[in-house]
C-alpha cells in the first residue's frame, strides 16, 4: 500500500519530530512524519527507506534546516541535504509549499538564495516559504497549532490546490460509499461476512459487465476503473464547493484581470496538456497518432504501392489536403516532407474499445505541421480553422516542437498495425474529448446528404 500525504515532516531528532507531529495533530491537520537517517551512509537523501511508500509529490513540505547536524553552522552546508531530500520526494515539477523549522532562523533565507541560485536546474523550487523557530515552541508548544494554520494558509495558491485535491478524494469516497450503500441495503441479514461477500460480489459485477468476463479476468484493474469512472465524474462534477467566493479569487487573482495575457510560448504547452495523452506508445490504442515509418517513406516501390492503394501520391495528398494556401514551386522545396510527420490516427468506435471488440483498428490519415508553416495551414473561412473534410487542432508541442496536427476525414485504412510496414512509431495519444469531436466530425462529413435535381 502507497500513502498519498498533502504534509510531509522530517527531522533527523526524534523528539523533535514528534513536537512538530503534535502541533499538526492538535491543529486536526493529518501530516505524515518522517525520520530523516544520518546514519545509514547509502541514504544519500535520508529518506530513501520512505520515498517508494509515497506515491505523490506533497503539497507541503515541513523540514528542520540542519538535518545532517553539521555543527559548523555554514548556509553553503546546511542546503545540500535539504536539496536531496527534496530531490527524493518532491516530483519533478510538483507545486509545494516549505515551510523550515529551525533553532537556527536566521539562517534560512542564506540557505534559501544558495538552494534558489544552485539547485534550480536539479530540484522544483517552492512556491514560497515560512520559518518556525524552534526554540519558540519546544518548551511550550500551545501556540504551535494556531501557528502551523496561519502558516498554511500564507500561501493562498497552495491553500486553494489543497482543498481541490481534497474535494476530488471527497468524490472517490463518496463513489465508494455509494456503491457500498446500495450492497448493504440488499443484505436480508447483516453480519460481517454477509457485507463483504455481497460488497465483493457487486463490485465484481459491475466491473465484469464494464469490458466483458473473458477480459475482466485478463485485466481487472481495467475492469474495476471503468466500472466506478462513469458515476466518479458525475461526482466530481457535482462536487460542492466548500470555500468563499473570495478565497477562489485570492488565489487566483488573474481572473478578475480584463485582458489575462500569457507568453504565446505557453499555448502549445496548455494545448498539449489538454489534447494529448502521453505515456503511451501502443499502436493499437484508441487515439493514437502512428507515424509513418520513414524508411517506408525512403523507397520508391513502397510509395508506388501507396498511391496504387490510396489513389494519389502522398506528395499530391498533403499538397491538396493539408496544405491549404497555395504553394510555389520555391516554396515546395522549402516545405519537404522532412519537414512533416505523416501518420495515422486510431479511431474505432468507444464502445468497440469498452468492451475489446476491436478487431481491425480503423486510422485517418493525418499530418503534424511545424508551426513555421502555419500560414500554409489555414482553411478559407471567417476563423482560418475549420473544414468540413478536415479537423485541426491548434499548434501542440511534441519532442520539444510546436506542430499543428490535421486529419482529414476522406482516407481511412482498416489494417493490424503490427502487420502493417506502414507503421513507425507511435507520437501521442488524443484525450478521448478531441477523439469525441473528431468522431462526429467524420460521421457528419460521410453522412452527408448528396442529391440530384433538375432546375
Amino acid at each position: 500500500m502507497k500513502y498519498f500525504p498533502d504534509i510531509c515532516i522530517i527531522d533527523d531528532n526524534q523528539e523533535e519530530l514528534n513536537d512538530i507531529h503534535k502541533g499538526f495533530i492538535d491543529a486536526y491537520i493529518p501530516a505524515f512524519p518522517i525520520l530523516f537517517d544520518r546514519e545509514d551512509v547509502d541514504n544519500i537523501s535520508g529518506v530513501d527507506h520512505v520515498a517508494s511508500l509515497i506515491s505523490s509529490s506533497p503539497r507541503v513540505v515541513v523540514t528542520d534546516l540542519n538535518l545532517r547536524e553539521f555543527s559548523n553552522k555554514d548556509p553553503k552546508q546546511l542546503v545540500g541535504p535539504i536539496a536531496q531530500m527534496l530531490k527524493k520526494i518532491v516530483s519533478k515539477a510538483a507545486p509545494y509549499y516549505l515551510i523550515i523549522w529551525s533553532k537556527t532562523p536566521d539562517l534560512v533565507n542564506a540557505v534559501m538564495d544558495i538552494l534558489e541560485e544552485r539547485f534550480s536546474d536539479s530540484i522544483t523550487l517552492p512556491m514560497g516559504y515560512s520559518i518556525i523557530a524552534k526554540d519558540d515552541y519546544i518548551a511550550d508548544a500551545t501556540n504551535l497549532p494556531e501557528e502551523i494554520k496561519k502558516l498554511l494558509s500564507k500561501n493562498k495558491l497552495i491553500s486553494a490546490i489543497l482543498s481541490w485535491e481534497s474535494s476530488t478524494r471527497d468524490a472517490v469516497k463518496s463513489t465508494i460509499d455509494q456503491l457500498f450503500s446500495v450492497s448493504y441495503d440488499a443484505i436480508k441479514e447483516k453480519n460481517i461476512e454477509s457485507i463483504n461477500s455481497n460488497f465483493e460480489k457487486i463490485f465484481s459485477l459491475i466491473s465484469r459487465e464494464s469490458i466483458g468476463k473473458k477480459h475482466a479476468q485478463e485485466d481487472p484493474w481495467t475492469a474495476v476503473q471503468s466500472a466506478i469512472l462513469p458515476v466518479l465524474i458525475d461526482k466530481l462534477a457535482d462536487q460542492c464547493n466548500t470555500e468563499s467566493t473570495q478565497f477562489w479569487l485570492d488565489a487566483f487573482p488573474s481572473i478578475s484581470e480584463n485582458r489575462l495575457q500569457v507568453d504565446d510560448s505557453v499555448k502549445p504547452i496548455l494545448n498539449s496538456f489538454y489534447f494529448l495523452k502521453s505515456n503511451d506508445d501502443r499502436q493499437f490504442a484508441r487515439g493514437a497518432f502512428v507515424s509513418m515509418d520513414k524508411g517506408f517513406l525512403n523507397e520508391e516501390n513502397n510509395m508506388a504501392k501507396f498511391t496504387s492503394l490510396v489513389g494519389r501520391d502522398l506528395c499530391t495528398i498533403i499538397g491538396e489536403e493539408f496544405l491549404t494556401k497555395p504553394v510555389t514551386k520555391w516554396e515546395k522545396n522549402k516545405i519537404s516532407i522532412d519537414n512533416l510527420i505523416v501518420g495515422f490516427l486510431e479511431n474505432s468506435a468507444e464502445c468497440d474499445y469498452a468492451q475489446k471488440k476491436v478487431k481491425l483498428p480503423r486510422y485517418l490519415l493525418g499530418i503534424l505541421i511545424p508551426t513555421d508553416y502555419e500560414e500554409y495551414t489555414k482553411f478559407g473561412t471567417s476563423s482560418g480553422n475549420a473544414h468540413d473534410g478536415i479537423y485541426r487542432l491548434p499548434s501542440v508541442r511534441i519532442g520539444g516542437v510546436d506542430y499543428i496536427f490535421k486529419v482529414s476525414y476522406k482516407y481511412q485504412f482498416g489494417t493490424q498495425p503490427i502487420d502493417n510496414k506502414w507503421f513507425g512509431s507511435t507520437v501521442f495519444r488524443l484525450r478521448d474529448e478531441v477523439l469525441s469531436a473528431i468522431s462526429y466530425g467524420y460521421s457528419a462529413h460521410s453522412s452527408r446528404p448528396g442529391i440530384m435535381a433538375l432546375y
